[in-house]
């Protein structure tokens, strides 16, 4: 007896996906509330980061057996919604302008909404601004752009962002951390 068992098939391997690899599938189409092209995605040990024009979001991976072994577990969403939750708050404090929101996903319509943080959200994602690449510190010391100046301010920015998380005032260093490193390049 021959049976057609191609539809039983498709239906297995449907319900096989789970929310977070449906989440991840959306989010590689575009298809995100807000959101009307096709992402460049980046995939790291850890984490996607789908890069749109003036948002990038991040979701954590939670299969990446190697880090969850040697690193952090990420397997279980608790510990990976709580995870992105601590990733989101420190990166936020030193860098507010970037980190905008941490927002629980859920799927309506075949999109991609956004709702509050929640354990018992489908996935949480962290949201940033996307940045013009020309202005990052890496390729602006590499490119020979950033003076010293700019070292010197880039400095005192860090150390007053510290300053603040410690809950202390900034005061500037006597002699200036710019002026102890010259004084160390003459010797």
């Amino acid at each position: 007896k021959i049976r057609n068992s191609m539809p039983q098939s498709n239906t297995l391997i449907a319900k096989k996906v789970s929310t977070k690899e449906k989440i991840k599938a959306l989010f590689l189409s575009g298809h995100v509330a807000g959101e009307t092209i096709v992402p460049e995605h980046i995939e790291t040990v850890m984490s996607h980061v789908f890069l749109f024009p003036e948002r990038v979001y991040k979701i954590y991976k939670g299969d990446n057996e190697w880090f969850n072994k040697n690193f952090n577990d990420l397997s279980e969403q608790t510990k990976r919604f709580e995870f992105a939750k601590n990733d989101f708050y420190w990166n936020r404090a030193l860098c507010p302008e970037i980190y905008t929101h941490i927002m629980g996903t859920e799927i309506q319509e075949g999109k991609i909404v956004f709702n509050e943080y929640s354990l018992n959200s489908s996935e949480v994602v962290i949201i940033m601004n996307r940045l013009d690449s020309k202005s990052f510190l890496f390729n602006q010391i590499i490119g020979g752009s950033f003076s010293t100046k700019d070292y010197a301010a880039c400095g005192h920015s860090f150390a007053e962002r510290l300053s603040t998380l410690r809950g202390e005032q900034y005061v500037v260093p006597s002699p200036t951390w710019n002026k102890r490193i010259e004084k160390r390049l003459g010797d």
